[in-house]
């Protein structure tokens, strides 16, 4: 389901034209695009570029576990593939023929739901439309004092998320915390950035790596997008809208959000 935050403001041009993406920021040169194809060969502290996903996952369509039912996966791909031949045909032509990538970011490359299903969605995209997608994992540098105390937070943020909160082993979420949370994703901004070419899409997943929309849109002009692939329907609590509405900044800075149900919706979202 695509939404949108309020109080952007960004929102207005994204949503109001369509060709924003492609047509209002500058062309690179050939040495500019050079100096970005050179930086996936860098050396990273904080981010790390999954290469060859065929070859380093598993996941793809064919080898999906077997444990879901009830699901045509085989459908759902077919379905795919007429919606790119007929309905998407267009946008589709338009992000290839503007040289756009589309990120993938996320906090690990295994393990995780998300980290299962990104390889199958990637050669999905690949093998079916052309579309160049790459995937960055946010990957801090054990040598950073931060970097436990990072994924600590985001631990509860998640299970906060999921209406639970223990007193005995938790903290209230404070300005300390989010200096932790900025800190580190400021530092796989700073390695990310140089790698993003004037059209591409950057979708970040979940709330780990959440805080980077804030030091992306500072440098960048590109499309954001949040997909959060967590929440809780029927039990949601205060520790639940607390949460949200500690992360409501870095939500309200995306161009668009994404949930995977209708009822994960924090009320300050609007419901296209």
């Amino acid at each position: 389901m695509m939404l949108r935050p309020t109080e952007s403001p960004h929102l207005s041009s994204t949503t109001s034209s369509p060709d924003r993406t492609f047509s209002s920021l500058p062309e690179m040169d050939d040495d500019e695009k050079g100096d970005i194809n050179n930086n996936h060969n860098q050396s990273f502290k904080h981010i790390k570029i999954i290469e060859d996903i065929d070859d380093t996952h598993s996941a793809s369509f064919n080898s999906w576990p077997p444990q879901i039912e009830n699901i045509n996966l085989f459908k759902i791909h077919n379905d795919f593939l007429n919606d790119c031949n007929n309905k998407y045909k267009s946008l589709i032509s338009n992000i290839i023929s503007n040289d756009t990538t589309i990120w993938m970011i996320n906090s690990t490359s295994t393990g995780g739901g998300v980290a299962e299903m990104l390889p199958m969605l990637i050669n999905i995209f690949k093998d079916s439309t052309n579309i160049n997608m790459k995937w960055c994992v946010i990957s801090p540098s054990k040598d950073d004092h931060q970097q436990q105390a990072f994924f600590n937070i985001t631990k509860q943020i998640h299970n906060n998320i999921h209406g639970v909160f223990n007193p005995k082993t938790m903290e209230i979420l404070n300005k300390s915390h989010r200096l932790i949370l900025e800190s580190v994703c400021k530092k796989c901004c700073d390695e990310f950035i140089p790698l993003i070419k004037p059209n591409d899409i950057i979708i970040i997943h979940d709330p780990q790596p959440l805080p980077m929309i804030k030091f992306l849109k500072k440098k960048i002009n590109n499309i954001i997008i949040w997909r959060s692939h967590i929440g809780i329907d029927d039990k949601q609590n205060e520790i639940t809208n607390t949460t949200w509405k500690y992360l409501k900044p870095y939500i309200n800075l995306s161009d668009h959000v994404i949930f995977s149900l209708k009822d994960y919706i924090p009320n300050f979202i609007i419901k296209e």
